[in-house]
């Protein structure tokens, strides 16, 4: 009995680092996240995969998702039920873009809500953030975001690319400006994710 406890207790470590064949996964703290620039703003892991390094590459970057040990199963179970009373979890993403107008600085940011994807422009601190008019909103039906990451290697005021992981599994590419680039990906949960360099 005991040498069992001893085993259930490795399985259920949480690990800060591990490597696989895909890439190198760390834990990262939110202040180590934001130094980093380009990678996720939150106390969650993150990885990056450098790109062509499987099918349904994306150009522009490489894409990093991580599941963690037992993430299948906990994972889409908070993602689908939240207690009565509790809203859903939100996540927010930003990319500052170069505007025509250098003395004005422009961002473009994306949040979710449950089921409900939202993409704004946001100018400045102290202007708010017109919430009537938003530049693109999508309502998923089946999953529901539970990630997404901008590429800010590669974003212009005519083009952003947006990326987005589903409690589902799946991960879309879109590009919430243009509308018409929207590629679907990848069938394992994934808790995060984040463009990479090339």
């Amino acid at each position: 009995m005991a040498g069992d406890g001893g085993a259930l207790k490795d399985i259920n470590e949480i690990k800060s680092q591990f490597r696989t064949r895909e890439g190198f996964y760390k834990l990262l703290t939110l202040s180590d996240s934001q130094q980093r620039g380009g990678l996720p703003r939150g106390p969650t892991a993150s990885a990056t995969v450098g790109p062509g390094s499987g099918p349904g590459s994306i150009p522009g970057g490489g894409v990093g998702l991580v599941q963690g040990p037992g993430s299948t199963s906990s994972s889409n179970a908070a993602a689908n039920s939240a207690p009565a009373g509790f809203l859903p979890p939100v996540r927010v993403s930003m990319v500052k873009l170069q505007p025509e107008d250098p003395s004005e600085d422009s961002e473009r940011v994306c949040f979710n809500i449950g089921r409900e994807l939202y993409f704004y422009t946001y100018t400045n601190i102290k202007k708010a953030v017109d919430l009537s008019k938003p530049i693109d909103k999508r309502i998923y039906k089946g999953t529901q975001p539970t990630c997404h990451d901008f590429n800010q290697y590669s974003a212009t005021t005519d083009s952003v690319a947006l990326i987005v992981g589903f409690s589902a599994g799946q991960v879309q590419y879109l590009d919430p400006i243009k509308k018409e680039t929207s590629k679907l990906f990848n069938e394992e949960v994934g808790e995060c994710i984040a463009w990479g360099l090339e």
